[in-house]
């Protein structure tokens, strides 16, 4: 296993930079932490994927939950947005929509880290409300 340690260091640099204090939104699980930008529910993650042996860094944010009803339109529309937008995209995991920018660590830096935690906040934030406004129904 890589060490992380620098990656993690980078991440909290970054976290620090947008106002945030790293150490009130870190995970118990190293090079993992969680933020909030407007109604985004934000994680930084560091990781090491075994499989290829190359570390990673992914933000990502639940986005919702995929909706019992036209999800032809819903899958539609969020497969427009993802060709809107470069270095991020919506994403199925279970029954969750999530808007994830990702890549390995190597090269990667501080500024552009922010810019992925930045820009995944501001998209998940301005397309939420309206998506669920739209898709979700009264329980």
């Amino acid at each position: 296993m890589t060490d992380l340690s620098n990656y993690y260091q980078m991440a909290e640099e970054a976290i620090r930079i947008l106002g945030v204090d790293p150490t009130d939104c870190q995970d118990q699980e190293p090079g993992r932490w969680f933020l909030i930008r407007g109604s985004a529910e934000i994680v930084v993650q560091i990781y090491f994927n075994s499989e290829n042996n190359l570390a990673y860094c992914r933000v990502y944010s639940p986005f919702m939950r995929i909706p019992d009803q036209n999800q032809l339109t819903f899958f539609g529309e969020l497969l427009d947005i993802n060709m809107d937008y470069a270095g991020i995209a919506f994403g199925r995991r279970n029954d969750w929509i999530f808007l994830k920018a990702e890549r390995e660590v190597n090269g990667l830096d501080v500024d552009e880290l922010v810019v992925m935690i930045k820009r995944i906040g501001i998209v998940t934030d301005h397309y939420d409300d309206i998506f669920k406004a739209k898709y979700e129904t009264a329980e």
